[in-house]
């Protein structure tokens, strides 16, 4: 194991000790991420415990509107074409496109991430964004955060900031792509962390830790925006 993985490694064990709970954001780089909480339990909220609704706004111009809605659109068909790729494990489980994001096959690793890919079904239009909040926050600047998500919430909520807006719709580091890798860090998705940032460092985690590539939220953002296209 090199020394970035294991310092990756202990630091996650040491918060999942110390830390208080708190916010999960993305930076305006999509690639460097920062995580301020605990390790997620494994007794996750179950999805019929969660309040269920149609896609809601907060504070959000009907320009913000439209450009979310697309995004959540593209995030929704990226979620159905992983789900579609997963459900045929015999054929795939050995291939680039899963091996490269989620490390060497294990039956129990594949079917957690079956699992969270498919609890993430057409969530992306069955929350609230709130373009607001991010605005009120004094610890970070608005332009440097893409988005984040507080799972002390009972409302599932994505809290967008000013490096969404800059992000290309679908596609490699794209509006679709974040609201896929802030999904990803609820409870009833899976409830991932940020273990490791960017391509370089996800990559990396699925050879030399694997189940923190399962565990973590831009392996399943670049797993689903699948740019440049892995079979």
């Amino acid at each position: 194991m090199n020394a970035a993985i294991a310092a990756l490694l202990f630091s996650s064990l040491t918060s999942h000790v110390s830390a208080a709970p708190g916010l999960v954001e993305a930076s305006a780089k999509s690639h460097q991420f920062k995580i301020e909480g605990k390790l997620a339990s494994s007794h996750h909220t179950s999805a019929s415990t969660v309040e269920k609704h149609a896609l809601g706004f907060i504070d959000c111009t009907a320009n913000q509107q439209r450009l979310i809605k697309e995004a959540a659109t593209g995030s929704n068909a990226m979620i159905a074409n992983a789900n579609s790729y997963l459900a045929n494990p015999t054929s795939n489980k050995h291939k680039h496109r899963y091996t490269t994001w989620f490390g060497e096959f294990s039956n129990l690793r594949y079917k957690n991430v079956v699992s969270n890919f498919k609890n993430m079904e057409n969530k992306a239009t069955s929350l609230t964004y709130d373009c607001k909040a991010c605005l009120t926050r004094v610890d970070k600047p608005y332009d440097k955060l893409s988005a984040y998500v507080n799972n002390g919430e009972y409302l599932m909520k994505i809290n967008v900031c000013g490096a969404f807006w800059r992000a290309p719709t679908i596609g490699a580091y794209s509006k679709a792509g974040i609201i896929v890798h802030e999904l990803s860090h609820f409870h009833e998705h899976g409830g991932t962390m940020d273990h490791a940032y960017g391509t370089k460092e996800a990559r990396a985690l699925a050879v030399e830790v694997p189940w923190f590539a399962v565990m973590n939220a831009d392996n399943y953002k670049y797993f689903a925006e699948n740019k440049p296209t892995l079979s």
